[in-house]
């Protein structure tokens, strides 16, 4: 009756150690420590948990409403759509790392990583919950892995409407425009 409608969900869950395989190590990312390949494992960079996507399209009953069955009202009343689509989706996961001669994740000091009033401070994260690992002053690498696991943080889910209201035109009918 007029009504198109696709309705999507996926729950994903996709681990693996470093990106998703072992050929990007020469691409900036490497083991934080070689010894324990395992540290490594943790969400790919495109995991997303929960994603919910959905789609819409209504032709409205304007034409069949219309008392008039002329070819004005047709043209003018017949073929307006009503279309929408919507997605939400969980975050995608992220590393946090700091600076020094290889790549480095801190340890982690508190459950609490992320604020409670993100939304309104803008600062999603906890900095007291996250500490760094000392650095060596010679070789200016860490002395040892930090605790936080690789990629062990999600950035926040979103949602997002669109909405449209269009007109569709048949392919038999002809409109001609005169600009004077």
């Amino acid at each position: 009756h007029n009504l198109n409608l696709n309705v999507n969900y996926t729950w994903a869950s996709n681990l693996a150690y470093f990106r998703g395989d072992m050929h990007c190590c020469g691409a900036g990312e490497q083991p934080q420590d070689l010894n324990n390949l395992r540290a490594n494992r943790g969400p790919t960079t495109f995991f997303v948990q929960h994603a919910f996507r959905s789609n819409w399209i209504y032709e409205l009953p304007f034409e069949s409403l219309s008392k008039s069955r002329s070819r004005v009202s047709t043209l003018v009343l017949g073929g307006w759509q009503v279309s929408g689509i919507l997605i939400a989706q969980t975050g995608q996961s992220f590393d946090v790392s700091q600076t020094s001669a290889v790549t480095a994740r801190p340890d982690v000091v508190s459950p609490n990583v992320y604020t409670s009033d993100w939304k309104t401070t803008l600062q999603y994260l906890n900095p007291a919950a996250f500490m760094r690992v000392a650095v060596d002053p010679v070789s200016r690498a860490t002395v040892r892995p930090g605790s936080l696991g690789h990629r062990a943080l999600f950035q926040p889910g979103y949602w997002t409407a669109d909405l449209a209201l269009s007109k569709r035109l048949r392919l038999n009918e002809r409109v001609n425009l005169q600009i004077r």
